[in-house]
């Protein structure tokens, strides 16, 4: 997870908007970069820009409706840790 956090705080240092997408384990990954936004000991160093945020401003799982856990439990996690602030 370092490596992903390390590469938002890369993007934005150098976008304007910074998301996670993705496709089985892809998805993963996004979903853990969408709902880990205060988890200290996911952070790491790894891409440098750590004057940055890690914390993505949206979430795309295009392989959603096959998830087992129900889409009110996802969105109750996802929405409370997104970055709100560009």
């Amino acid at each position: 997870m370092h490596d992903c956090k390390g590469a938002v705080r890369f993007w934005r240092a150098n976008a304007d908007k910074v998301g996670a997408a993705g496709c089985s384990a892809g998805g993963h990954l996004a979903l853990v970069l969408a709902t880990s936004g205060r988890v200290a000991e996911l952070e790491g160093e790894d891409g440098g820009n750590l004057e940055q945020s890690s914390r993505v401003q949206f979430r795309c799982d295009p392989e959603g409706r096959k998830r087992r856990a129900p889409l009110a439990a996802q969105n109750r996690f996802a929405s409370s840790s997104l970055d709100p602030d560009p």
